[in-house]
């Protein structure tokens, strides 16, 4: 059993790695869920055309295997249970089916959402299963078409029962895989609704998943935005909706939010360019008394030092700008409170530029 369980994962890893490699080739975003969830889906594709983002996200379901394949490799075949078609028909994310053969390393694709709207008995009386021509390829030489037939729900994804719904799944904080898929369709869908930024911001410090934190820190990044953040007519948030969250996170944001943002960045890339950190940087450059704020988190013992160094970083960066003599002062006084800092020497390193250059690069 344990081997045959070892070749089923190698298969399905195959699976997904494939759709993965076609995905990212064409400059788009494959991003795969791993939540233990025996219903769900396996990932989502965010489409980019040329360099533009198009502010459209599908839901990816993928099988992998021989068995998914007709003797004479002509049909496929997605199979799944009642569960996962109920799942599927209520969705708030276009979601397609993709099988992938091993022997060949082909695979072809289906619209699940089309099929179970046309097909709506089957969720009652099955079977459950959708045939798929192999002449419905999904390879990087296809995709460019597979763009363009997704991009065909953007409009109905954005009326109002499906915002609806939308608000639901993300209310539902304690189902990560659901909530997450509120946070894609509220941010890709309905972008251009106050309602949307204002749960997003004022539920914020509230979501206790680390996970979904992260992700709705990067949907409320693209308010203040910055450099790495791709624009696209139909990505672009309405200048008055941009302004009113904007507000609504300067008003709203203090301590206890910029703690939370800083817990999220990753010791390894830090504020790096393209890092988590990039994001959260531009979200804390427009809280209300930000330097105040980032000052009592650095200078408080009673915060993890990740968080506290952090905080420091920001702080560094924001006073070299007025005075380096003032951040070298800076730094002396963490190092005087915290003298036995695992940031010792990387602190000790930072005034040293400072003197040498007058500041210290973050990006």
């Amino acid at each position: 059993m344990t081997t045959k369980r070892k070749r089923s994962k190698a298969i399905e890893r195959q699976g997904v790695n494939y759709v993965r490699s076609v995905v990212e080739s064409c400059n788009c975003t494959f991003r795969e869920i791993d939540l233990s969830n025996d219903i769900g889906n396996d990932a989502y594709i965010e489409f980019v055309l040329g360099e533009e983002a198009t502010g459209c996200c599908i839901g990816v379901q993928i099988k992998s295997g021989e068995s998914y394949v007709s003797n004479n490799q002509q049909t496929y075949y997605l199979r799944a249970d009642k569960d996962h078609f109920e799942y599927w028909k209520s969705h708030i994310l276009p979601i397609v089916g993709i099988v992938f053969n091993p022997l060949e390393n082909e695979a072809v694709w289906c619209d699940i959402t089309e099929y179970l709207e046309n097909n709506s008995e089957t969720i009652e009386n099955g079977p459950y299963q959708i045939s798929i021509s192999a002449d419905n390829e999904f390879s990087k030489n296809t995709f460019h078409d597979f763009i363009k037939y997704f991009l065909k729900y953007q409009e109905k994804y954005k009326k109002g029962d499906n915002f609806g719904r939308s608000l639901e799944y993300f209310a539902d904080v304690k189902n990560i895989q659901k909530c997450l898929e509120g946070i894609k369709s509220l941010f890709f869908y309905h972008r251009n609704r106050k309602a949307t930024w204002y749960y997003f911001i004022t539920t914020f410090s509230n979501i206790k998943d680390e996970f979904l934190r992260t992700q709705l820190a990067i949907c409320l990044a693209h308010i203040p935005g910055h450099s790495d953040i791709m624009w696209h007519k139909n990505n672009i948030i309405d200048e008055d909706i941009r302004k009113y969250a904007f507000s609504l996170i300067k008003e709203t944001f203090g301590r206890k939010e910029v703690e939370l943002l800083l817990e999220l960045i990753d010791e390894e890339n830090g504020f790096s360019r393209g890092a988590i950190g990039e994001w959260i940087h531009a979200i804390i450059d427009i809280v209300q008394n930000r330097n105040h704020i980032l000052k009592s988190i650095a200078f408080d013992e009673h915060i993890a030092e990740k968080i506290r160094c952090n905080s420091l970083m920001l702080l560094i960066y924001y006073t070299q700008i007025d005075s380096s003599d003032r951040c070298i002062q800076l730094i002396s006084n963490y190092l005087g409170k915290f003298p036995n800092s695992e940031y010792v020497g990387t602190l000790v390193e930072m005034i040293n530029i400072i003197k040498e250059y007058g500041c210290v690069d973050f990006y």
